[in-house]
């Protein structure tokens, strides 16, 4: 499932960048291309912490028995 996402993203973001060289308006896909980076790098964190607690939580729950 998570190949499919990232495949999806690259395929977006790569039909993003064609455009802009096509319509050569290059300073409104340099913002959306940060704008995706930013987007990724959220979700990166926030499935690290999910993960993180995850774990925390399986590790209590096996400690307590």
């Amino acid at each position: 499932m998570m190949l499919e996402h990232v495949v999806f993203s690259s395929v977006n973001l790569f039909s993003i960048i064609i455009y802009g060289l096509i319509t050569r308006n290059t300073f409104s896909i340099f913002v959306i291309v940060i704008s995706v980076a930013e987007a990724a790098i959220v979700l990166a964190i926030v499935l690290l912490i999910y993960h993180t607690r995850m774990n925390m939580y399986e590790l209590i729950n096996f400690l307590n028995k």
